[in-house]
């Protein structure tokens, strides 16, 4: 269930053995971990949307799921999006609380996905891929649904990609923010509110 773990365990072993991993075990934890990446935001004060990180089996959690219970009471849309997941896969818009409703009902769904975690929606149409090693931005570049309905932004999903009119301008925000998070090395995504880099 939780991939990642296995490589973060590989990459410890190693680092005790006085090997130099890249990337290293701490920066394994953010690869295809959402809740974990999700809690490093948090703490770190990075901007990211709005994201609700719940539980949808555990009693012992003072945040299992409940739709019925007001205090958690989420704006829709949101983006579900699978703890695990990568390249779009496990991820959903939901308009309302019958399309909610429909995805906790999935078979199995559950037992596959113990932590629930739910996002505020951003009706964009592009995303920029940043990579940044160091102090450096080595890669940036844009990810561009070309439908007028959202889609995730990804390849199989039929966008394309755009190496004009970067915003060079927050290279040193987006390093920043890399530093901030103690990574030395990593790729993230950027949105824009209305698509605009200025905002």
């Amino acid at each position: 269930r939780n991939y990642p773990s296995t490589f973060v365990h590989v990459a410890k072993q190693l680092e005790e053995q006085g090997c130099n991993c890249f990337p290293n075990s701490f920066e394994i934890n953010f690869l295809e971990n959402k809740k974990f990446m999700h809690s490093q935001f948090s703490i770190k004060n990075t901007p990211h949307p709005q994201t609700f990180v719940l539980s949808s089996v555990s009693i012992h959690n003072n945040q299992v799921f409940n739709p019925n219970n007001k205090i958690e009471k989420m704006p829709f849309p949101l983006l579900w999006k699978g703890e695990h997941s990568s390249g779009s896969q496990d991820i959903e818009l939901l308009k309302d609380e019958t399309d909610l409703a429909n995805l906790l009902e999935t078979p199995d769904f559950k037992v596959k996905n113990p932590s629930l975690i739910f996002q505020e929606f951003f009706d964009i149409r592009r995303d920029l891929r940043v990579v940044v090693i160091g102090e450096e931005v080595v890669l940036c570049f844009w990810r561009i649904n070309p439908r007028k309905n959202w889609a995730p932004t990804a390849s199989k999903f039929g966008s394309t990609i755009s190496f004009e009119n970067l915003p060079t301008h927050l290279y040193p925000k987006f390093i920043k923010e890399m530093s901030n998070l103690d990574l030395a090395m990593g790729g993230f995504d950027v949105i824009f509110e209305d698509d605009d880099p200025e905002k």
